[in-house]
């Protein structure tokens, strides 16, 4: 026999006889164990961990080997060193941050399974430290008994990668949702409550999906929303619902999601990836279509609240590093901020932000842009370079029927249910995509070039980026529109993008030159109560009189001509600013003044609206002191 266990008289301690070695005369000798009587484990399933590590574990309690005092037979017993359990489920290889995923228990059966950093293992006072953050986990052995812990939890712990970032895993080709993992094949791989999974032999640990964040409202927040959600709601449907209440909004809106499934091959066969701009007032239904959107990858995520200033630029960065390939949201976007509007390009371009790191004085980290752009405000950008990168859907303020109503609530209801599950099916045909995206984008483009009057290259490309997604998905997914449909819609955005190109810059400098010529020289000045009066916010001033000024200024400030005073006119009646054309208002003050004609506007919508009031009230003190 390899052991006899026996049952001393007083029940304190069974004895265990592990033959040890053979005497001279070819006695077999033996270590005499005492074991605790509560010890329940079978010797059987500790003997090899205490032959090897003199150490083992039962009972929610870690015990390890001192042997009896001058004892010749060689005798040992088994203390008890802590009031827990405890093992190292992974060993979490990086870089810069390696981690261990530990699991404890102690003997109130309170059970914690958390990561600390791997350093911190290495001495029993950072050890100690740890676990005791964790609740009633008391260590009680020494730095020997320590060190033979160590050996005994390294041998027996597994090793894995980590991964911080959801969505699809380039390294490993599989789609990681926060409560499973879509191979792209049509099947998946369950995460346990541990927050791990095994995946062609290789284990994986995912900080979100551990059980011990589930009530934690404030850690890994936005990955707990990325979950895969099903429901009886169908793709053809819930598309067509779309259509319905968004109208022809829709199909830029669902080409932009599915693409941003697969942005990344898109992004490495063409540097970029488009920006979907929703504009227009508000309760138009922005904000429900960027839900729509954004529920193709579960519970949609919280918008960057640009107009508030709580998140800095690098925040709303690392906002579009915590998943790959999924939809994030910037809301309430307002023009004359050049930082922002730098920062939203670079989203398009995909530059992410870099910091030094202390290894060299020369070596960079880099923050990257793995999700696309949703851009939502009720004002425009003013920037062409910003303009052109944008997928733009200007949206109209409108009454709802009672009809359009009862489909935007259904809609509602049907993103409710959870929509992600079309992601899913979509991410079957990602070889597809692979394999068919460079030479249907660069035929669409070729295609888009003659049909649409744009002058920038960087339009044409965002709408091949659709329509390429469009041609290699549309014998796949029944779209709620055809493709003249979509063209028709393309034109109608690319008209209103290109109105917002050419008035972008020369709106600006228009208003500019109004400003400048208020404050010019006395002959050659626009004059309040003469070429122009305020009213609140309704400004009106007549055209003619104060265009010869700007005219002047225009050359003098731009060394340019300025527009004809007709092109200016066009640009100045489809301004956001615009009110109307009015036939007869008096500018002068008193009986004899005369009527004339003039442009009336709304003063709020410019930028310059300080400037332009403290101007006028300027001209009305120099007037009064005369």
């Amino acid at each position: 026999m390899n052991s006899i266990i026996e049952n001393n008289q007083f029940n304190e301690a069974r004895v265990i006889s592990i033959p040890h070695k053979k005497s001279q005369n070819g006695d077999q000798l033996s270590h005499h164990i005492d074991l605790p009587y509560y010890v329940t484990a079978d010797f059987k399933d500790i003997e090899n961990d205490i032959k090897k590590y003199k150490i083992f574990m039962s009972d929610n309690r870690i015990y390890i080997r001192r042997k009896k005092d001058k004892d010749e037979d060689e005798s040992y017993y088994f203390q008890e060193i802590s009031n827990f359990e405890i093992k190292i489920l992974q060993h979490i290889q990086d870089e810069k941050f390696p981690i261990k995923l530990l699991k404890v228990k102690n003997v109130f059966n309170l059970e914690k399974i958390f990561d600390i950093p791997s350093d911190l293992f290495n001495t029993l006072g950072s050890f100690e430290n740890c676990i005791a953050r964790q609740g009633n986990f008391l260590f009680t052995g020494n730095a020997l008994d320590f060190k033979m812990l160590k050996s005994y939890l390294f041998d027996k712990m597994g090793n894995g990668h980590k991964i911080d970032s959801l969505g699809y895993q380039v390294g490993f080709k599989f789609w990681l949702w926060n409560n499973k993992v879509n191979l792209l094949n049509g099947e998946s791989l369950a995460i346990d409550e541990n927050g791990i999974f095994t995946y062609n032999n290789r284990s994986f640990y995912v900080p979100s999906a551990n059980k011990i964040y589930f009530n934690n409202m404030s850690a890994f927040l936005p990955q707990k929303k990325m979950i895969a959600i099903e429901s009886d709601v169908s793709i053809s449907s819930y598309l067509q619902m779309m259509m319905e209440v968004h109208k022809d909004y829709s199909i830029t809106a669902i080409l932009f999601t599915i693409s941003s499934i697969f942005q990344d091959i898109i992004v490495n066969e063409i540097g970029n990836f488009p920006i979907l701009f929703l504009y227009g007032p508000g309760s138009s239904g922005k904000d429900q279509l960027a839900d729509c959107c954004q529920s193709f990858f579960g519970i949609p995520q919280s918008a960057i609240n640009l107009e508030g200033g709580a998140s800095t630029l690098k925040g709303q960065i690392r906002k579009f590093a915590q998943f790959t390939n999924i939809i994030c949201h910037l809301s309430e976007y307002k023009r004359g901020d050049t930082k922002l509007d730098g920062t939203i390009k670079g989203f398009w371009d995909r530059r992410g932000y870099e910091f030094g790191t202390i290894e060299t004085k020369v070596s960079t980290d880099t923050v990257p842009i793995l999700s696309s752009t949703l851009l939502t405000g009720n004002e425009y950008p003013e920037s062409e370079a910003l303009i052109s990168r944008l997928l733009w859907l200007e949206f109209q303020s409108k009454a709802f029927t009672l009809e359009e109503t009862k489909n935007y609530d259904i809609l509602k209801d049907y993103t409710k249910k959870g929509v992600s599950h079309f992601t899913d099916t979509l991410l079957m045909h990602r070889s597809l995509v692979e394999t068919t995206f460079k030479s249907k984008f660069r035929q669409c483009k070729e295609n888009f070039i003659p049909k649409f009057d744009v002058k920038h290259t960087r339009v044409i490309s965002n709408l091949a980026v659709l329509g390429s997604i469009y041609d290699i998905f549309k014998d796949l997914i029944v779209f709620p529109f055809t493709y003249n449909e979509m063209i028709k819609h393309f034109e109608k955005c690319t008209e209103n993008q290109t109105r917002k190109l050419n008035s972008s810059s020369i709106s600006t400098k228009f208003w500019d030159c109004f400003l400048a010529s208020m404050r010019g020289i006395k002959d050659d000045r626009i004059v309040v109560f003469r070429d122009l009066r305020l009213d609140g916010n309704n400004l009106c001033f007549q055209f003619t009189s104060c265009y010869n000024k700007i005219q002047r200024q225009w050359m003098q400030q731009y060394r340019e001509t300025a527009p004809n005073k007709a092109a200016l006119q066009d640009y100045i009646k489809k301004d956001p600013c615009y009110l109307k054309e009015v036939s007869s208002i008096k500018y002068e003050k008193g009986k004899n003044a005369r009527n004339t004609s003039g442009y009336l506007i709304d003063i709020s919508k410019l930028q310059i609206q300080d400037e332009i009031i403290n101007a006028i009230e300027w001209q009305i003190c120099e007037q009064l002191a005369q």
